[in-house]
């Protein structure tokens, strides 16, 4: 059987969402290809779209906000510049999915669920489709998708959002973001802590930006390092070069890990005792995962401060804001056993593992019975 994902690269989430998809789809024997919509079939826009969401959320954050605000509150069918964007793509993407054939299609990006509403009108073809929501959210457009047969999002939460969406409750799957499925294999802490060189009796905090090393990782690390108490620091800068250099460069009183691009973040969550980050929703489901308590430092204004909702409201994470610093949040989390308890007792209820997993045994059994119903 064969899948095809699209994606959108705003961001690393939605590829990073789509290559969990695809690699437990195809260790259980479908050919799978990936498409990125817009680079694929207009590099421009491709080129426009990834480079434009960094600028915005950036350079232009107050602007990005209240765009971001105003659409929430936008009506299923306005018109917009991206539904014109989608169109215009629609019948490269078309020719794809006729040469492809798949059985099934899933989009890790809404604008991405929009350019195949239009592409498969002009294929005609009627694959089984569903979508990944990769956020605590359910963002502005998805109320322009609800053809698809299954959305798939981070927590049973969301529901009522989707349904005011417009989506029914049969559509909606709660199964949680798609991440690897290494995430779902824990690694006792002293073990962790020792293949990484840490000591096992000290407290391991992990302090992230995301992929593209948003809000400045070295400044950051400058003021935990002024805390008295031991602890040990892993430092993760990404695909940042430039902040890993920074980061080289500075002698710190604390013992400190210092990485750049890793594939070993599942062995830093088992080693770490908090995590400090951004509130990207692939990083805190994976977080989640790991029942590892959050501290949310940088947040990206729009999609990440409704996942930053999503994490106080339930108890999931604490917040860097008004006058309570990073070096404040670190001494109350160190100090509040309480805190700590309340916290991994709510990753450990809300968190979602496995879920590519179970995307795979869902979609996959609903694809053999259409199979089995077209034959008949």
């Amino acid at each position: 059987m064969k899948l095809l994902i699209l994606t959108v690269s705003t961001g690393q989430g939605h590829n990073s969402a789509g290559a969990a998809i695809s690699d437990e789809f195809s260790k259980n024997g479908f050919e799978c290809e990936t498409v990125d919509v817009f680079q694929n079939y207009n590099r421009f826009l491709g080129k426009a779209m990834s480079e434009g969401y960094l600028l915005s959320v950036s350079t232009f954050s107050g602007m990005y906000a209240k765009s971001y605000s105003k659409l929430e509150k936008r009506k299923r069918g306005s018109k917009s510049f991206i539904m014109f964007l989608c169109k215009l793509i629609a019948s490269g993407l078309a020719k794809k999915i006729k040469q492809i054939n798949p059985d099934i299609i899933v989009c890790t990006h809404v604008f991405a669920a929009m350019a195949l509403s239009y592409a498969l009108k002009k294929s005609g073809l009627s694959p089984l489709t569903a979508a990944v929501v990769t956020d605590f959210t359910v963002h502005p457009y998805w109320e322009e998708v609800t053809y698809l047969d299954y959305l798939i999002t981070a927590s049973e939460l969301l529901n009522r959002q989707c349904e005011e969406k417009g989506f029914r409750p049969s559509q909606i799957l709660p199964i949680g973001i798609p991440i690897h499925a290494k995430f779902s294999v824990p690694v006792e802490k002293s073990i962790a802590r020792k293949e990484l060189g840490l000591d096992i009796e000290e407290n391991v905090i992990t302090v992230m930006s995301g992929s593209m090393c948003y809000g400045g990782l070295s400044e950051q690390l400058k003021e935990i390092d002024t805390i008295e108490e031991k602890f040990s620091i892993i430092a993760v800068c990404g695909s940042s070069k430039e902040e890993l250099k920074k980061i080289n460069e500075i002698n710190f009183a604390h013992s400190v890990l210092k990485l750049g691009y890793t594939d070993k973040m599942n062995l830093i969550m088992d080693a770490s005792d908090c995590i400090i980050t951004k509130p990207g929703g692939l990083s805190v489901s994976e977080a989640l995962s790991k029942d590892l308590p959050m501290i949310i430092a940088n947040v990206i204004p729009g999609h990440e401060q409704r996942n930053l909702e999503f994490l106080t409201a339930n108890n999931l994470a604490i917040e860097v804001k008004n006058g309570n610093s990073v070096k404040d949040c670190i001494k109350k989390f160190l100090k509040d056993d309480s805190l700590k308890k309340t916290m991994r007792e709510s990753a450990e209820r809300i968190g979602k593992k496995n879920a590519a997993g179970k995307l795979y045994e869902i979609l996959s059994s609903e694809a053999v019975k259409r199979n089995k119903n077209d034959k008949f």
